[in-house]
């Protein structure tokens, strides 16, 4: 028997998360939504994102329909962003729906070796402006 080598798909084997991660993620590539996530304004300051499934760097996620407070600019016009963030490093909790807002918007964060590293990975649901009153 060979210790160079191992069949990880194989009668009495065990895949792990990170196998079957690394194989949709070479297949898909890094992902996106396959059903609904639909975005939409609900009040003033209220997204709606609509119930749905996606795959992040190989790993596919569940969405709860639910409603995200924005906070209102203080003054003038604000961009921002409705974002996924998947932090494998983070045990409890990899997996969040987050915004940001503000003058200027930072990039998604993709680290290329997500699934190697417990990195990382990031992408926009969605962009918006905010105001003083929407």
């Amino acid at each position: 028997m060979s210790s160079s080598i191992s069949l990880v798909t194989y009668a009495g084997q065990t895949v792990t998360p990170q196998d079957d991660a690394l194989v949709y993620e070479s297949a898909l590539g890094d992902g996106g939504i396959i059903y609904g996530g639909e975005v939409t304004l609900k009040n003033a300051n209220t997204l709606h994102i609509n119930a749905g499934h996606g795959v992040i760097a190989g790993r596919k996620f569940t969405i709860f329909a639910s409603d995200i407070a924005i906070p209102l600019s203080a003054s003038g016009t604000l961009l921002g962003r409705l974002y996924i963030h998947m932090d494998l490093g983070n045990t409890s909790d990899p997996i969040d729906i987050l915004y940001e807002t503000g003058n200027s918007l930072t990039p998604p964060v993709q680290d290329a070796d997500v699934n190697i590293i417990n990195g990382v990975f990031e992408f926009n649901l969605a962009t918006f402006t905010v105001s003083t009153s929407t």
